[in-house]
Parts: C-alpha cells; sequence; structure tokens
C-alpha cells in the first residue's frame, strides 16, 4: 500500500508495478527517481529549475547542517515518527531527519519536479527511502489525522493541510529567518543592509509552544557564494550592479540566524 492517497478520488493507492493505482482505475506511474506525480492539472509554481539545483549544492555542503539538527532534535523531543515536510524541496531536512532517527517515516511534497526528481534520486539505493511527490502542499493526498508532525521550512504555511492531517496534538514546525540571518551576505551586496523583520505568527487551530533560535556564522568559500544568492529571496530583489560583486568575492562570512517555531494541534 502506498502512503498516498488518489489525488482525484481519494481512495487508497497501491503499488503495481511501476505505478500507483487506486480501486476506481487512476493511475499514476513511477519515475525512474521513484516519485510520483500526483498534480491534477498543469502544474504552476515552484522554484525554477536553476534555484532547485543552487539549493541542492549549497545544502549539500553542510552550511545548514546545525539547523537541520536543530530541527530533527525538536522531531525526536515530541517522538514524532510519522512526519509530513510541506515544501520539501530536494529533500535535506528530511534526509538529515532520517539520518537521526531511522524509524521516521517521512513523505515530501513540492512542486518544483526538478527539486523532488533530486531529492527521490537520493532515496533509490536506501532499503527504507522517503517517499516523494510532486504535489501542492494546499491539498495533499494524506489520510486525515494521520501525521505525527508537519514541518515548514522557508516555504508558505499550509496550517488548514497541517491541521487536517496531524493526529490530536501533532505539531507543525515553522522555520523562518531570524533577525540577522545572511546579513554578512547583504552587507556585501548592498549599500544599505537591512536586518530581517521577526513576527510572531498564529495559526488557528494550534498553540504555540515555544521558539527556537539556531545562530552561528559559517564561512562561505567561493563555489558556493552564488548558488547562496541564488536560492535566497534576494536574488529576485537585487539589481545587476549589486549582484556582480558577488563575483569578486574571494569568500563570504556570514551570520546564519535561524527560528524553529513549534505548535501543537
Amino acid at each position: 500500500m502506498s502512503v498516498f492517497l488518489c489525488p482525484k478520488c481519494k481512495s487508497a493507492l497501491t503499488k503495481i508495478g511501476s505505478s500507483l493505482k487506486c480501486d476506481t482505475g487512476h493511475c499514476f506511474d513511477l519515475s525512474s527517481e521513484g516519485y510520483v506525480n500526483l498534480v491534477m492539472g498543469k502544474i504552476s509554481g515552484g522554484d525554477s529549475p536553476d534555484m532547485c539545483r543552487a539549493r541542492h549544492e549549497f545544502l549539500s555542503a553542510g552550511y545548514y547542517e546545525p539547523f537541520a539538527k536543530g530541527i530533527s532534535a525538536v522531531i525526536n523531543e515530541f517522538s514524532a515518527v510519522k512526519i509530513c515536510d510541506a515544501g520539501c524541496g530536494e529533500g535535506y531536512y528530511s534526509r538529515v531527519i532520517k539520518s537521526e532517527n531511522e524509524n521516521a517515516e517521512i513523505v515530501g511534497f513540492d512542486l518544483a519536479k526538478t527539486s523532488v526528481k533530486l531529492a527521490a534520486k537520493a532515496e533509490k539505493s536506501k532499503r527504507d527511502p522517503i517517499n516523494y511527490a510532486v504535489c501542492g502542499i494546499f491539498d495533499m493526498p494524506l489520510p486525515d489525522a494521520s501525521y505525527d508532525a508537519l514541518i515548514s521550512v522557508f516555504a508558505p504555511v499550509p496550517d488548514k493541510e497541517a491541521h487536517r492531517i496531524l493526529k490530536e496534538d501533532g505539531i507543525m514546525i515553522v522555520c523562518h529567518p531570524g533577525t540577522e540571518h545572511l546579513n554578512g551576505l547583504k552587507s556585501l551586496v548592498y549599500d544599505t543592509p537591512y536586518d530581517n523583520e521577526e513576527s510572531d505568527t498564529l495559526y488557528d487551530g494550534f498553540t504555540k509552544i515555544r521558539d527556537e533560535r539556531v545562530k552561528y556564522s559559517v564561512t562561505v568559500s567561493k563555489e558556493h557564494i552564488s548558488s547562496l544568492f541564488l536560492m535566497t529571496p534576494y536574488y529576485w530583489k537585487t539589481s545587476v550592479s549589486d549582484a556582480e560583486k558577488l563575483k569578486h568575492a574571494d569568500k563570504l562570512d556570514t551570520e546564519l540566524d535561524f527560528i524553529i517555531s513549534i505548535y501543537r494541534k
């Protein structure tokens, strides 16, 4: 039995050969990498292929590992086993969680096909792989009240869907940048760098437990500076002349400042 429901009729999907099928005859083929496309109609949204590949290159270098392990520690603190990664990207955070808890059962959704392909490819040789699907996060093909935790890392927060799929007392983990996140990058690019704004967001149907901050400094090597820039919102907000400044940097010293917000259903 697949972890996914049929996006058309919401009945269970079963793996038959290289496809997922439901009893009513709907069929979804598994890709050679192992993921499935569950989008109804044309895919609209998701990061560009270049941004997906840049994120994969940068995260694979380990700069965000202490942050990812912070998320994993929260997952383990609440003894969450069934975890939904909503807006999973190329699967970096799910892989760290799985590496720290081999019993975790993780499913990831993202509209960016390039990212999902990279995420699934990393699972191909594993005995107990993370399951990935190309799918929007505001209508996920999962049963009601079936997951212990949902994580949303630098992505839109599907709070209503989270409330639906989480078990009673399930947790939603929302990660966003802190005030000083990437200040070194902004200082290099902008004449007048600015701090990020922090807000205390509440969601209907959830009680906020606490915030955790993960903050440290890194030196980004020259080969990874452009990948970091491309995976951030600053790429779209920066003039060509300001972006050119990054090409002349031999390294980048910057603060990393993350906030992990924990909510209980």
